[in-house]
């Protein structure tokens, strides 16, 4: 297990953050060890509340979607009540994997091996040559098995646990910050599943400080003040808040807008070519340029502050989920473990923008594709490159265990909330 410490440090708004920082090193086998891939799965993935579909995924009353994690598939169904449904995907005859497709509408369900039907309501609906089977009248356990999930922040949520937690419960003083940026109101514009030879842990980490942007993002400085990002532990989750808009140095802060923090103005509504000004005024500028492009496209920001509209707020849900909210696109991060390979995951990348009263592009295809075979972008790209030698290091003699300082606190935190779960606390 690890062993950590706690201080208070300043946070760059004020106010008093508790950070916890690694005193021991933490055991590098829990990244490559097929025996502590069993236990998370036994002792916390079954136990806690997941991230599933997007609402807008399950529209109307027969929609459906299916989630892949670890050994498990989960169908997601729209209810004729408007109810989202979840169930275990797989036929109770022999089985066999209920529904195959991805994402679809379905009045019934049926198995493709011996056509057994079941309604979209998860009864057992009929048998193909019921006869054959004695007692096949008397029989209670053939309808689907049930999977709690439940509706919050745009999403649809679920737990593998027969006894869990409330979802608000769970995601705590993370539920309400996000909230606001009514992410039921965003459309899906990219949809990418990546697989990389790393642990599911290194894929999270890597997205879960900011202490290499200097170094592996140096060309993220001149648009936006990474020394005044944020951390805050909160219970088994963090926040990390990145002022953008304006560029990191003092320096060039009183100089004139760099070509990236030009090109910045334009992705968010700002034409450079009107503003005048120094880098260090951008931030305000796109402050008012956000907020005014919003109430034209007629998108209510009234619940963000005038700070939020330009800060990109990324809050990590334990175990493995990262929702990066700005007001008008949210990317989100899923590390899924492998079933059997302690070294692989499936990363999830989906970026959802609001369009308001502007016109919705077609729903994209959901691209899957392995590390290295596909451009994810500079900076993802980096970071996604990275991940196999990361994973080689933690497995060599020499290497020691993972030592982590107050900006790798989220990553510090996650590790105290999975030796929880696997204490069973």
């Amino acid at each position: 297990m690890c062993h950590f410490r706690e201080w208070e440090c300043r946070s760059a708004v004020g106010g008093s953050l508790l950070i916890r920082q690694v005193s021991q090193r933490i055991a590098k086998e829990r990244y490559f060890s097929p025996d502590f891939l069993r236990l998370e799965w036994e002792k916390m993935w079954t136990r806690v509340w997941l991230l599933g579909p997007h609402c807008r995924d399950l529209q109307n009353p027969g929609d459906f979607v299916t989630h892949e994690l670890g050994a498990e598939s989960t169908l997601f169904v729209r209810q004729q009540d408007g109810r989202v449904s979840a169930f275990y995907n797989v036929c109770q005859h022999r089985g066999n994997r209920l529904c195959v497709e991805n994402t679809g509408c379905a009045k019934v369900f049926r198995c493709g091996y011996h056509h057994w039907e079941w309604h979209t309501n998860g009864a057992f609906k009929r048998a193909f040559r019921p006869e054959g089977f004695a007692d096949f009248q008397r029989r209670t356990d053939l309808d689907l098995a049930p999977i709690f999930c439940e509706e919050k922040a745009g999403f649809v949520w679920y737990t593998l646990s027969e006894k869990p937690p409330s979802l608000s419960d769970y995601l705590g003083e993370i539920g309400p910050l996000m909230e606001p940026y009514q992410a039921g109101e965003f459309h899906r514009v990219a949809h990418t599943t990546c697989e990389i030879p790393c642990n599911w842990k290194l894929s999270a980490d890597v997205s879960n400080e900011g202490y290499h942007v200097a170094t592996l993002h140096p060309e993220l400085l001149q648009i936006l003040d990474e020394k005044a990002s944020t951390l805050e532990i909160m219970g088994s989750h963090s926040h990390i808040t990145v002022p953008v808009g304006i560029p990191t140095s003092d320096a060039a802060k009183a100089l004139p807008p760099s070509t990236a923090l030009r090109e910045t103005m334009r992705y968010m509504g700002l034409d450079p070519n009107t503003f005048v000004g120094s880098a260090g005024e951008v931030r305000a500028a796109l402050q008012k340029a956000v907020f005014e492009n919003a109430r034209r496209d007629g998108i209510d920001l009234s619940g963000l502050s005038a700070q939020s509209l330009v800060d990109k707020h990324q809050f990590y849900v334990f175990p493995n989920v990262q929702l990066n909210f700005f007001p008008r696109r949210l990317e989100v991060y899923r590390h899924r473990p492998h079933a059997a390979d302690p070294k692989v995951t499936f990363f999830d990348e989906e970026a959802f923008e609001r369009f308001g009263s502007k016109p919705v592009p077609a729903k994209p295809k959901h691209v899957r594709f392995k590390a290295g075979e596909q451009s994810m972008g500079p900076v993802m790209g980096a970071d996604v490159a990275l991940l196999p030698s990361l994973q080689k290091g933690t497995e060599s003699r020499g290497f020691r265990g993972l030592l982590l300082s107050s900006e790798e606190g989220a990553i510090a935190n996650m590790h105290r909330v999975l030796d929880d779960y696997l204490r069973g606390e």
